[in-house]
């Protein structure tokens, strides 16, 4: 076997692949190239730091998506606080709504009243 990275493993091209379909085939091919273009960044200069960390994210991109067993291609899960649902308030009364809304008003006609 032929370790490439951890936790991946590669087998040698003379062991077994007579019974692989074409996606597997193709696979093997994008793994290979992805092998290549490692070795090659190896020993290439960058000309800066944020070139070679473009170059090192792409491949490990490549390789993530390689080793995943599910790629889910359409939105990712989203992460973060979770959103106000309507379905988890209380219900108000409409008296005690209407009530507050003049409460509201009536304060406001005295900070109003009260500048001039």
């Amino acid at each position: 076997m032929i370790v490439d990275w951890p936790g991946q493993t590669t087998p040698p091209k003379e062991e077994g692949s007579a019974g692989l379909n074409a996606a597997e085939k193709k696979l093997r091919k994008i793994h290979q190239l992805c092998l290549e273009f490692a070795e090659m960044l190896r020993g290439l200069p960058f000309d800066s730091k944020i070139d070679e960390a473009k170059a090192r994210s792409f491949l490990s991109g490549i390789r993530d998506v390689l080793g995943a067993k599910n790629v889910d291609l359409e939105r990712p899960p989203r992460v973060g606080p979770e959103w106000w649902r309507p379905d988890t308030t209380r219900p108000v009364d409409p008296e005690q709504q209407r009530m507050g809304i003049e409460e509201a008003r009536r304060i406001m006609r005295e900070r109003t009243s009260d500048d001039e």
